[in-house]
């Protein structure tokens, strides 16, 4: 797809939103899609697992349509990645700033805590290569999450394993490289704060 002249944010070309489920990843994903989009720039936003055929097993398996080792979840997220990551890398080639609802660090708090951490690292070292310009972090308490999903109709939500998730997201955002791209957001905040901190956190980045 071609695109018009590209305004550029910055040198920035691909930028994440991470964090359990529940802390507004995909609404504030979007917020930021609209919000640079009116800036004039081109903007493609995508989300893992991805819509392709890979990706559409796993979401299988979320929705509990299918039954699957954790050790097979990890690897699919792993070769749904690299599909992803050609798509991301077209349409950089091609103009656009991505932006993309969960990535690579989700797969290390995720999986990471289930299996071992560096054996989830491995099977994803592609990715490793192919790392955002910017991880956007939205922290928040456990219960906060998961109030929030019962509201949605989401009542099984496990507060222990989504403990788990947000240490390790925690641990691993405090490690190179990720402390060098990541920016921590309290996600508790209203959306509308929460938007501004996350323009804020560019702002201070020099992306806008």
């Amino acid at each position: 797809m071609s695109v018009g002249p590209v305004l550029r944010v910055r040198g920035m070309t691909f930028i994440t939103f991470e964090g359990i489920d529940g802390s507004g990843k995909t609404l504030q994903a979007k917020l930021l899609k609209r919000k640079l989009e009116r800036e004039g720039i081109n903007v493609w936003l995508t989300e893992e697992p991805t819509r392709g055929e890979i990706g559409n097993i796993l979401r299988d398996f979320i929705g509990r349509r299918l039954k699957l080792r954790e050790e097979t979840v990890a690897l699919l997220f792993a070769a749904d990645r690299l599909e992803h990551i050609k798509e991301v890398e077209e349409k950089i080639s091609s103009g656009f700033l991505v932006i993309s609802d969960r990535y690579l660090l989700s797969s290390l708090a995720y999986q990471g805590s289930l299996l071992p951490l560096d054996w989830v690292e491995e099977i994803n070292r592609y990715a490793l290569e192919k790392l955002p310009d910017l991880v956007i972090l939205l922290d928040i308490e456990p219960e906060i999450a998961r109030r929030r999903k019962a509201n949605k109709g989401f009542f099984d939500t496990d507060l222990g394993r989504l403990s788990r998730v947000r240490n390790l997201y925690l641990a691993v955002s405090e490690r190179s490289p990720w402390r060098e791209i990541t920016v921590k957001i309290d996600a508790s905040k209203s959306p509308e704060e929460v938007h501004l901190e996350v323009l804020k956190a560019l702002r201070e980045k020099g992306i806008l």
